[in-house]
């Protein structure tokens, strides 16, 4: 019986270490080896990309590239801050957008609200004259993805200056949650289907001067790579998205509660002081105007329009312009304009963006 308990253990270890060598090598959410060889990188990306209007392969740390980009690119003073949703705004590809000839996209895949207080701190500093706040219902709630924890330094110092409570955790948790994460069920998984999926997993090193655009690319002329352009924003490769299911299905980040008071508090405060410094716009990017054919949809709807009803009154209270609705078919954009049910394409924002 001794024996048996010394070899389930023994397996049982081999188990998870192996378990998290896997999440650490193929890091799947740029947290762990991605982000350590990306920053030998880091420095020569962004001056390929600022000494001429080209493109660059996206990064493996997007947060490490944007707060290098808001450094290292010209800009008239207009900086946008969120989410994926928010990345196809982009004034190389649209031309001047909200009163910008010339911004600088600082949005971030998995953007949480920590990311939405850190990078706003971040555009901040720069001394802007327009900030572009793109929010998405999910930032009314706090910790709703791992990847800004690798920078929890620089969120707690962007919390301290805006003055806000951010329940974040320790340097002890931080390490704690890291490490739990390679274990972590749902990261693992993530990491076996880009590991099993090559057909619509991205090349991770393309030369970047195989992604020079000849032309300025289209929502329907679209490179082989994601690429990021010379504003921060993102251009999507061929294989990014898989097509949109029908029916729409609403699904990224909608349990419940909607939101928290915490949360809504800090994000309250946060608009007020940034509106205290700088023009101010939000920005509701719009989920696909499919989804409320879709009965299961109606609960996210439903917390989604309550959220946004709270962010309209509290900019009306602060006089500062929305731009945009969550509820698609309240905008111009139409099915064909979205790359799934969460992603608008270019040509649908800046529609947003003149109407506004």
């Amino acid at each position: 019986m001794r024996s048996f308990y010394l070899t389930f253990f023994a397996t049982l270890v081999t188990l998870l270490v192996a378990t998290a060598t896997f999440s650490f090598v193929v890091d799947p959410g740029d947290l762990y080896l991605n982000r350590i060889t990306n920053r030998r990188h880091l420095s020569e990306t962004i001056e390929l990309l600022t000494s001429r209007d080209t493109a660059v392969p996206t990064p493996h740390d997007e947060r490490e590239f944007k707060i290098a980009l808001a450094d290292g690119v010209q800009t008239d003073g207009c900086f946008v801050v969120g989410s994926s949703r928010v990345l196809q705004l982009s004034s190389v590809r649209s031309g001047p957008i909200l009163g910008c000839s010339r911004l600088v996209n600082l949005g971030v895949s998995g953007g949480t609200l920590e990311d939405l207080i850190f990078m706003s701190d971040v555009a901040l500093s720069k001394h802007p004259q327009r900030i572009i706040l793109g929010i998405d219902p999910w930032m009314g709630k706090w910790d709703q993805d791992a990847r800004w924890r690798a920078f929890i330094d620089e969120v707690a110092a962007a919390c301290e200056e805006f003055r806000l409570d951010c329940p974040l955790p320790g340097s002890s948790a931080r390490f704690r949650d890291l490490a739990v994460n390679l274990i972590n069920l749902e990261y693992v998984t993530t990491g076996i289907e880009h590991v099993r999926a090559p057909e619509t997993t991205e090349p991770q090193s393309p030369d970047p001067e195989d992604l020079v655009f000849e032309s300025q690319p289209s929502d329907m002329n679209r490179p082989p790579f994601t690429a990021f352009l010379s504003d921060g924003s993102v251009v999507y490769g061929e294989g990014t998205f898989s097509a949109v299911p029908d029916p729409v299905r609403l699904t990224y980040k909608v349990d419940d509660p909607a939101f928290d008071r915490s949360a809504m508090e800090a994000l309250g405060e946060l608009m007020r002081s940034l509106n205290d410094s700088v023009e101010l716009i939000v920005f509701l990017p719009p989920f696909h105007p499919g989804a409320g054919s879709n009965p299961s949809n109606l609960p996210a709807m439903e917390r989604n329009a309550e959220f946004e009803a709270l962010l309209r009154d509290l900019a009306s209270d602060l006089g500062i312009v929305v731009a945009g609705a969550y509820d698609g078919t309240l905008t111009d954009c139409v099915g064909e304009d979205f790359y799934d049910e969460i992603h608008a394409s270019a040509s649908c924002l800046s529609r947003i963006a003149a109407g506004s």
